[in-house]
């Protein structure tokens, strides 16, 4: 599978379900500033003394931590190719630590989890019209009541059923933005713990820190 996905505001290209997986949630996490695909190719001596090559399929950029080469691969390939990718991975190693970055190989281990339905799920409300009015006044009401529950919030927030329904698109559509707070490494439901936005977590909002011309 191929294809171009949005990524922090860049086209960038997967080459597999799997890459496609990750970049989903690369893009979601708010610490990533850019994501380039297939950014460098390496050389390296095989056993045979041979000149090799090797492209790592991303780079990533984050906001507080070294950069980061990444492969990503199915285990099942990792096992059944390792004799020919263990050269591979050790230059890559190499290039890493010479250049003060990280070298990390993701799997379907790392990438399929609940976060990523998490992430597959709240990435349908991003692109939904913002109800300004509902948003302010779901983050004023948790602000109230503290840490607490989708289904607690739009109760306490409205009367009636119709307008409590109408207010979960905002719930999700905040959770989606980092605006709100959840264990995201659970799957998300009405009863999932949810809060605001800590001081410190709020600073980590500042636009120009995830979006590079």
């Amino acid at each position: 599978m191929t294809g171009m996905l949005p990524v922090h505001g860049r086209l960038t290209q997967f080459e597999s379900a799997l890459e496609r997986d990750h970049l989903l949630l690369l893009d979601f996490s708010p610490l990533v500033v850019r994501v380039l695909e297939q950014p460098l190719t390496l050389t390296y001596l095989d056993r045979d003394t041979r000149p090799r090559r090797y492209t790592p399929d991303l780079l990533i950029e984050y906001v507080d931590r070294p950069s980061e080469l990444c492969e990503v691969k199915y285990r099942v390939d990792i096992r059944e190719s390792w004799s020919a990718l263990k050269p591979k991975f050790r230059a890559a190693r190499r290039f890493a630590r010479e250049n003060e970055i990280r070298f990390r190989i993701v799997t379907e281990v790392e990438i399929r989890t609940p976060f990523l339905s998490n992430v597959m799920f709240l990435r349908q409300y991003r692109d939904c019209p913002p109800d300004l009015f509902t948003r302010e006044h779901l983050l004023s009401t948790l602000a109230l009541l503290g840490e607490t529950t989708p289904e607690r919030l739009l109760g306490a927030a409205y009367w009636l059923e119709y307008d409590r329904l109408n207010g979960m698109t905002s719930v999700w559509q905040l959770l989606a933005e980092h605006k709100v707070v959840a264990d995201m490494s659970q799957p998300l439901t009405m009863t999932s713990s949810i809060r605001n936005l800590t001081r410190e977590e709020r600073l980590w909002q500042r636009p120009h820190l995830f979006h590079l011309p």
